[in-house]
């Protein structure tokens, strides 16, 4: 059996019964005798590998697990923000494109502005002379009797052809302003795209370092794969529980208590659990909470491979009496049926 499960097993003491009328009971199986559970910190909170995915500004890439490449000490003190474990990051290189990317996008920016401004001096040219030309073929109009009647007329013309062209030049300024209104937003977008871009890697990037939730105590948790406390150079897959960070040193336990032994456990009932190291050494526990519903125990235990594992068991939780001397988070335990 795997260090895992052995890491978990309760003692029921069932053996040696006899039957009301005297004769002895049929021997159990070794299955019968154990109860799968696990020793773990009683007031922590789980900290889960992150995913191993990288979806960030068109770049696409990852899946399978994530290596640990620094780990904090189990049982360091650690303070709330503080780096606890690092996973390997693969997409270094994206940073440089995006950065390209955001300079790409600022030169577009700014030659967008400078040929705009080079727009509005001509318009503005435009606008003055214009503007100067209905000025004179308006004094051309005043020449009443001092000239020709037919030359009249000729002003007349030319000034209604100048105030035409002014109310002309009036609206393709209206327009080159919507036109540059609209080409800021645009680039101004654009920018603001390519700078959100590095702001989700660099979000991403961080979601690779475990910090502390909180203040408290580290507490490497069972590897799922390898039946022990995972350790610096694991994998895992994403998603999976890494570590924890206790309030405090206290203890309890976690039992897998299959369907059909559910009815010797009850909230605020006491059972016994004993150092595999020593059995003689036995623990009283309090029931704190039974799960509402049951699970495979090779799901519970990250452990296919025992002969329960397809058995269905409710999560039990217990707090000690006594806190134990001699058993850490996921040390080994067994324990008997209330």
């Amino acid at each position: 059996m795997r260090p895992a499960a052995a890491a978990v097993l309760l003692w029921a003491s069932a053996c040696g019964c006899r039957a009301r009328d005297g004769s002895a009971k049929p021997p159990e199986t070794v299955e019968e005798l154990f109860i799968l559970g696990r020793v773990v910190a009683a007031n922590a909170t789980v900290v889960r590998a992150p995913s191993n995915e990288f979806r960030v500004g068109g770049w696409g890439g990852g899946g399978g697990g994530v290596k640990f490449t620094e780990l904090k000490a189990d049982g360091a003190k650690v303070k709330e923000g503080e780096e606890i474990a690092r996973f390997k990051f693969d997409w270094e290189q994206a940073l440089d494109y995006f950065r390209q990317r955001l300079a790409s996008e600022k030169a577009a920016s700014t030659r967008s502005e400078l040929q705009l401004a080079n727009k509005e001096r001509e318009l503005q040219s435009q606008q003055k002379q214009v503007r100067f030309g209905v000025q004179l073929a308006k004094i051309d109009t005043l020449k009443g009797d001092a000239v020709p009647k037919n030359r009249l007329k000729y002003f007349e013309g030319t000034y209604e052809l100048r105030r035409f062209e002014e109310g002309a030049i009036e609206k393709r300024m209206a327009a080159f302003e919507r036109r540059r209104e609209g080409e800021d937003e645009y680039y101004k977008t654009r920018v603001a795209q390519a700078q959100a871009t590095i702001e989700q890697y660099e979000r991403v990037k961080a979601g690779f370092v475990l910090k502390a939730p909180h203040d408290g105590v580290l507490r490497h948790l069972i590897h799922p794969w390898n039946g022990r406390k995972i350790q610096k150079g694991d994998n895992m897959q994403g998603g999976m529980e890494a570590v924890s960070v206790a309030r405090d040193e206290t203890l309890a336990i976690e039992l897998f208590v299959p369907e059909r032994k559910l009815k010797h456990f009850r909230k605020g009932g006491e059972a016994y659990v004993r150092d595999p190291a020593d059995n003689n050494r036995r623990h009283t526990v309090v029931i704190k909470e039974i799960e509402d519903f049951p699970q495979e125990i090779g799901f519970l235990i990250h452990d296919s491979k025992v002969p329960q594992a397809r058995e269905k068991a409710f999560v039990v939780k217990a707090a000690f009496k006594k806190q134990p001397a001699k058993l850490s988070v996921g040390g080994e335990v067994k324990g008997e049926i209330p």
